[in-house]
């Protein structure tokens, strides 16, 4: 593409989130970003293979139990997630074990109906899928990019926020 066509290409794009993920206790890195940045409040939930459904590593179902807890607070007009592996293997896993807490991808929002066709184009580029799945409206796909990109690249369709129970839950700081 030359410099036109990738200024028409990108001008509609949106990166709706970015990701920390860390193997360190997840209310004291979130306490770090309400200190330092004041990003918050955070509402953090816990996920596990009870709430993620189709769970997928490689694009194959997932089927061993998982848990981790993920944060999310709104800066500027960027969604920032935080993710703290708790047990079993996580889409963060990798990541968390080689780096401990870092910068791990980026997400751009894609429409419902554009999302299947923007995956296989991405996919026909040379990315491989890693994990995907959703939540009740709320579909990710992540790829493996980070030795091309240097970090990895999700998609994802930002559906608004979905309704939790209250004991998967809670809202940091606490007050």
């Amino acid at each position: 593409m030359n410099n036109q066509e990738l200024l028409e290409y990108n001008k509609n794009r949106v990166v709706s989130q970015i990701c920390i993920a860390t193997d360190r206790e997840i209310d004291e890195v979130l306490q770090e970003w309400v200190d330092i940045l004041k990003v918050g409040p955070w509402t953090v939930y816990e996920l596990s293979d009870e709430t993620i459904q189709d769970p997928r590593w490689n694009d194959e179902p997932v089927t061993e139990p998982f848990k981790y807890k993920c944060a999310l607070a709104t800066y500027g007009n960027i969604q920032v997630e935080i993710v703290q592996p708790i047990s079993g293997f996580t889409g963060a896993t990798p990541f968390v074990d080689r780096v401990g807490t870092g910068f791990q991808h980026f997400k751009e929002k894609i429409s419902d109906e554009d999302i299947e066709g923007k995956i296989e184009e991405f996919k026909a580029a040379g990315l491989k899928g890693t994990n995907s799945g959703h939540i009740a409206a709320d579909y990710f796909y992540n790829f493996d990019s980070e030795s091309t990109l240097g970090v990895a690249f999700e998609v994802g369709n930002g559906a608004p926020d979905i309704e939790f129970d209250k004991d998967k839950y809670y809202v940091f700081p606490r007050e």
